[in-house]
């Protein structure tokens, strides 16, 4: 069992990563291409496996830089450096939701860089509010068409980079899958992003994405949602996960508009059992009783 897609969807979901290809390079224009992966939890590792299976698709040849590591950081802003004398670099931030009031990690350190002199290209993110950076030497993805597309007028549109992974076999991340998944994982956040619906508080429940980290072995985390055959999140990466295993998957907004603007942008239309509950008392009466 993989991702249900609708028909047409394919290529629906195809479309908007060719053309990111095309404009990355474009971009890059024979320039060596340095990716810099932003910290963050379980989630921002979907999006790095989905992120790397796209560039290796696309023929990209990347240096990676963990943005959580010092060395790493030091390494990101003496190529930044460089860049202001001779631009051979080409500096690719992933794609995130960690430029908004919530989170802001992500946009600090692209200004940061962006200032000393990189050459910035931004996968598909979540913004919140309009970002420019004042020059030509920044360029960005929104990864919703509604009010990141509006926060960010002109940026083109393409999906979450996790949503990739749809598009893939399952085969080369779990090669061993479980026979007989049973029951509902409950799964909501336990963070501040959190919409405040209390439900995180319940026993049985597990929030996933908080157990590893944007570097972590990607199989134990689907592995993990694999037990299950439905999921009940307010965590948008525990969603697209439970979509590419091909589960039963009620979502729940969080405390802004990223997982409902995506789900419009991206799942609604395009992949089977998957629903968006807005009303609390209605995903009450969805959740066994703990």
């Amino acid at each position: 069992m993989s991702a249900r897609l609708t028909d047409g969807a394919r290529d629906r979901l195809q479309a908007p990563f060719d053309r990111l290809s095309a404009d990355l390079r474009a971009r890059a224009d024979g320039r060596r291409v340095l990716f810099l992966q932003n910290d963050g939890n379980y989630g921002d590792g979907l999006i790095r496996a989905g992120t790397l299976a796209f560039l290796g698709a696309a023929g990209f040849e990347i240096t990676e830089l963990d943005m959580s590591q010092r060395l790493h950081k030091i390494r990101a802003g003496l190529s930044a450096l460089s860049s202001r004398l001779a631009r051979r670099t080409l500096h690719v931030y992933a794609g995130s939701g960690a430029w908004s009031s919530f989170t802001s990690i992500g946009r600090r350190n692209v200004a940061r860089l962006h200032a000393l002199g990189g050459d910035f290209f931004v996968l598909p993110t979540t913004f919140e509010a309009p970002v420019d950076l004042g020059t030509a030497r920044f360029a960005a993805y929104v990864r919703d068409q509604h009010e990141s597309a509006a926060a960010m007028p002109g940026a083109p549109f393409c999906h979450d980079m996790a949503f990739f992974l749809a598009l893939q076999g399952l085969t080369a991340i779990l090669p061993r899958r479980v026979a007989a998944p049973s029951g509902t994982a409950i799964a909501f956040r336990t963070d501040n992003e959190s919409s405040g619906h209390g439900l995180a508080t319940r026993a049985d429940n597990r929030d996933f994405s908080a157990e590893g980290n944007h570097m972590s072995d990607i199989g134990h985390f689907l592995a993990a949602l694999d037990a299950y055959e439905r999921i009940v999140t307010d965590r948008l990466h525990v969603a697209i996960a439970g979509i590419v295993l091909g589960k039963d998957v009620d979502l729940v907004p969080g405390g802004y508009f990223k997982i409902a603007a995506i789900y419009r942008s991206s799942i609604a239309g395009n992949f089977e059992g998957v629903r968006l509950v807005e009303d609390v008392a209605t995903l009450e009466n969805l959740i066994p009783a703990a």
